[in-house]
């Protein structure tokens, strides 16, 4: 990276939660005693596969292009697999999309952290709004 002087670089990761939300929130570890049907439609799903692995969660993924706009066809082949002992879980992205066509359907949220310097990154953004409020 070569930033101009006028540019900043900050590191951050993301980190999931341990609880699923959904119609009610469930802990990661009940998963372990289901069946997981996880519904993606983003452009890398690898690292939120991994973890799950790495929590000891066993899936089916059905995997979708990013932004894929869900079909009837796609909800109705999701509905055909659940059952009383399985659990589909999605992105939160992809829950807002389909949250009210499905049943039983959970997502695990994720939060941005920075590496460091997370203070420097929030006065850089409290300036930058002061400044464009006064502006305005």
């Amino acid at each position: 990276l070569r930033p101009s002087i006028y540019q900043k670089v900050f590191f951050t990761y993301i980190e999931y939660d341990t609880t699923l939300k959904g119609d009610n929130s469930i802990n990661i570890n009940v998963l372990k005693n289901k069946e997981v049907i996880l519904v993606t439609g983003i452009a890398n799903s690898a690292p939120l596969v991994s973890y799950l692995h790495s929590e000891g969660v066993i899936l089916k993924h059905l995997e979708y292009s990013d932004h894929h706009n869900f079909t009837d066809k796609d909800l109705e082949e999701i509905k055909t697999i659940q059952s009383n002992n399985k659990v589909v879980l999605t992105t939160e992205k992809d829950y807002v999309r389909i949250f009210e066509k499905l049943n039983n359907l959970y997502y695990l949220p994720i939060e941005t952290k920075f590496i460091n310097r997370k203070s420097d990154f929030d006065n850089i953004i409290k300036k930058y709004v002061e400044q464009s409020s006064r502006n305005s």
